[in-house]
């Protein structure tokens, strides 16, 4: 046996324990990089849910504003439409009154007509003959005046009557079509107003959601930041322990 002069140290026994806290180190990284791996999934999940809910918000605020838009326009319409119904029931209510002045006047030819006639009965019963034919040619006149002016006037007031039944139909006409055109107002109205209760709890998810993606965003800071610092070098991890069984091994 030849002396060479070298002493042999003998090997350094491997630790359980050490050996176990390396394996405990080395799945607790695993499992470390597993929850950051999830987290980091959710998270690029979340932010594309995130933009997707942003899109049709806006294309739902685009929607609202041209809702609000048709509204306010249904508003001027509606406006106008009662300012037109107004003035209708104004020009009715004027020829209700002229209507009622051209009576109210035919009544007071009529009675002066009637005194006329009454006053030339008594002047033949009162008169003689020649005074009567004195009288005659000028009351004849008179009457058929009259007579002429009362055929003005009974044409005057059948043109007023038949004026006022046409004014009657058309106004009740019209009246029906307002009536249905505000039914039909009425009707978006309501289905503006279900769109935008909707809208609003679109708006409340979302914020719910954004709210979400928050929280998560600083469980996954405050996960990266109590990592110690052994764990977030992940070869390291990994390559340590087998480092030191395969030198074990060699000696």
């Amino acid at each position: 046996m030849k002396f060479t002069g070298r002493t042999t140290r003998p090997s350094r026994p491997y630790r359980p324990e050490r050996q176990l806290k390396d394996c405990e180190l080395e799945k607790a990284a695993v499992d470390m990089r597993a929850q950051v791996e999830r987290v980091k999934y959710h998270a690029t999940c979340l932010e594309v849910k995130l933009e997707e809910t942003t899109t049709e918000l806006e294309q739902m605020k685009t929607q609202r504003d041209t809702l609000h838009n048709k509204v306010v326009r249904l508003d001027q319409s509606l406006m106008h439409e009662q300012g037109m119904k107004a003035f209708l029931r104004k020009q009715l209510d004027e020829t209700k009154e002229q209507l009622a002045y051209q009576k109210s006047l035919k009544r007071v030819f009529i009675k002066k007509e009637k005194e006329v006639r009454n006053e030339l009965k008594r002047l033949k019963r009162h008169s003689d003959k020649e005074t009567i034919d004195s009288v005659e040619i000028p009351t004849e006149t008179e009457y058929n005046l009259r007579k002429k002016q009362k055929k003005a006037l009974q044409k005057e007031f059948d043109e007023l009557k038949v004026a006022h039944v046409i004014s009657q139909e058309r106004f009740s006409a019209e009246l029906q079509a307002e009536r249905e055109k505000n039914i039909a107002l009425q009707q978006e109205v309501t289905q503006l107003k279900v769109a935008y209760d909707t809208n609003v709890s679109y708006e409340s998810d979302l914020k719910a959601e954004r709210e979400m993606r928050h929280l998560l965003q600083r469980q996954f800071e405050r996960v990266c930041q109590s990592r110690p610092e052994r764990a977030l070098r992940d070869p390291e991890l990994t390559e340590q322990p087998k480092t030191e069984r395969d030198a074990q091994l060699g000696q």
